[in-house]
């Protein structure tokens, strides 16, 4: 039952960024640019949730992420990522992309209890000079259940 709640969260939050997305046009990314305004938010996210801090951990999320994720399904959500992969304490940058009218970070996190690397994506609207996170999406073998 968790891991069902758990994939409908996630699914949600991926698809709010992409029905949003739809039919927009292509825009270019410059990875320096990208990884230092989400580093210090992705950082600020990651910790919060260490520490089950939802008003930190959602300060700088879109209206429609705030929606999507109230405080209720992050304590939910977040405990379920707690058990299954500890807490956080690492990330490197990896990339950035560009599709439509969203810009991705993604990042590789390490957590206490999941030896793999955690893949972990934010999402910001192009051209937003906020960097209001539109999506925020973790993947690893232990939340995937293998």
């Amino acid at each position: 039952m968790r891991f069902k709640k758990f994939s409908i969260f996630f699914v949600l939050i991926i698809l709010v960024g992409l029905f949003t997305a739809c039919g927009q046009k292509a825009v270019k990314v410059n990875n320096d640019e990208v990884k230092n305004y989400s580093e210090p938010l992705l950082e600020s996210i990651l910790m919060a949730a260490n520490k089950d801090d939802y008003s930190t951990y959602s300060k700088d999320f879109s209206d429609k992420m705030k929606e999507a994720l109230t405080e209720t399904n992050f304590k939910e959500q977040n405990k379920i990522i707690k058990d299954k992969i500890g807490e956080y304490k690492s990330k490197q940058f990896i990339k950035a992309q560009a599709k439509d009218d969203y810009i991705t970070a993604i990042y590789s996190a390490k957590y206490s209890n999941e030896p793999k690397d955690v893949m972990v994506t934010i999402t910001f609207k192009s051209g937003d000079e906020n960097h209001k996170v539109e999506g925020l999406f973790m993947t690893s073998p232990k939340l995937a259940g293998k």
